[in-house]
């Protein structure tokens, strides 16, 4: 849709991100650790960042072992992302440290941990370890850090922003809530964390669902056919 209206909607045509299913797997989808939950990306605004300092006192309030791990660059004012790409609305970007101070620090120091950034065998180990991915975004394109969790069998819990909302269906392979909507967030995080069943049924089939659409071998497929046709 950032094309309507620039370029005839019959000459556009969409060919999503590929990925090694072998290399992002998980050989034990089911072994990993309890209540750990994964966030990796710029720890920002924008990410979702601080809405997700913000729920989890109400986590842990529920699950007291509750991990938030986080891996990425800690950004600080928001540089290139200003509305939510959802609604247009402009936003008004909370200081990360701040929200750490409010939320965290003193409180549930405990539960967090920061990993820095991250090498790719590293960030492997780190998904197949947790129990969900998050990145509540306010804005993405198609993110590969989601796909990869996908791959490695792990529930993601995102926005429905760039090509999340297609990608991502609530209740299949994760659960999807609206940009901001910091309830919602802490609600999905709640149900994941406390339904095994749900969570192990998309742990089962979330690799299976990336081999079948976004494995190399059929982007490129797909991408074949596409140039054949010019």
């Amino acid at each position: 849709d950032q094309f309507e209206g620039l370029i005839p909607s019959e000459k556009i045509h969409v060919v999503n991100n590929m990925i090694d299913v072998e290399k992002y797997s998980a050989p034990h989808p089911l072994e990993y650790k309890q209540n750990r939950c994964f966030f990796m990306g710029h720890l920002s605004f924008a990410k979702g960042y601080c809405d997700l300092l913000a729920v989890v006192g109400d986590v842990v309030k529920e699950f007291p072992t509750a991990e938030f791990v986080f891996a990425g660059y800690q950004i600080a004012s928001e540089k290139n992302i200003f509305r939510d790409q959802l609604t247009g609305k402009v936003l008004t970007a909370e200081d990360p440290k701040k929200c750490y101070d409010t939320f965290i620090a003193g409180k549930f120091e405990s539960n967090y941990q920061y990993l820095g950034p991250i090498g790719e065998e590293q960030k492997i180990k780190e998904l197949q370890n947790c129990a969900v991915f998050l990145l509540p975004s306010y804005s993405e394109g198609f993110s590969m850090a989601v796909l990869e969790a996908l791959s490695i069998s792990r529930p993601v819990i995102c926005t429905p922003v760039g090509a999340l909302g297609e990608v991502v269906r609530s209740g299949e392979n994760g659960i999807v809530v609206q940009p901001g909507d910091r309830k919602a967030l802490s609600e999905a995080i709640r149900k994941i964390l406390g339904d095994t069943e749900l969570r192990h049924k998309m742990m089962l089939s979330n690799h299976e669902y990336v081999c079948s659409h976004f494995s190399k071998e059929i982007i490129a497929e797909r991408l074949l056919s596409l140039f054949q046709t010019l």
